[in-house]
């Protein structure tokens, strides 16, 4: 009788963790790393008479993110995420004056704040959305044949702006996932004359990212 009993609690047992193993939403801590294009809107209303001006809107970006996920059920999951992004050259300009060149580009320093929501399916496919605030700041790099003076890096205020995020994506059973977004972080536009804007704030950008993350069942 004692190793019956000892037989049907090993297998009640083995059937419960087969079901917590199943089941596609978990807690966990994670970890992922991000490549990211990214856009701007707005234009720079410059009028340069007689010059050679071109401009490229759109840079690359990368992030590392951390998060938590909270399993409310066998399927929805609520959590937190943050982490650092680097967007690089999301505007450039460049105008030549003859033999003279002006070049000035604009890149983004971002530390996002999210409370995200997801949904797992049993096959393994997901979609989400976030939302929460951004802080971000421009980089300027300014190079000026015509005013070698104002020439140099420099860096606008740290603004905080609201961003949202949907995403979809994979998750595997053994914590790694691979997901696809795309964001939305307001701030400033294109619409002053000149790089640096006068208000010293942080631009708006539209991201759209794949993140490879891991994470850590609890």
């Amino acid at each position: 009788m004692k190793l019956k009993a000892i037989g049907i609690s090993t297998a009640l047992l083995m059937l419960h963790l087969n079901a917590m193993a199943s089941e596609p939403a978990k807690s966990g801590i994670y970890a992922s790393g991000m490549l990211s294009y990214n856009g701007i809107s707005g234009e720079l209303h410059h009028n340069y008479d007689g010059s050679d001006y071109e401009k490229l809107k759109g840079g690359a970006g990368a992030g590392i993110f951390v998060g938590y996920d909270y399993a409310l059920n066998s399927n929805i999951t609520l959590g937190v995420k943050t982490g650092f992004q680097y967007i690089s050259d999301i505007y450039h300009e460049t105008v030549n004056y003859g033999s003279i060149t002006d070049k000035r580009s604009v890149s983004i320093e971002s530390l996002p704040i999210m409370i995200t929501g997801k949904y797992f399916f049993y096959s393994g496919w997901l979609v989400g959305a976030s939302a929460g605030i951004d802080i971000k700041r421009n980089k300027y790099d300014i190079n000026l044949q015509t005013t070698p003076s104002a020439n140099g890096n420099s860096n606008s205020n740290w603004s905080i702006d609201p961003i949202v995020e949907v995403l979809g994506g994979y998750q595997w059973q053994n914590g790694l996932g691979i997901i696809g977004s795309i964001a939305y972080s307001a701030g400033e536009s294109l619409n002053d004359r000149e790089i640096p804007n006068s208000d010293n704030k942080a631009y708006n950008y539209l991201r759209i990212g794949v993140e490879l993350k891991y994470t850590f069942a609890l």
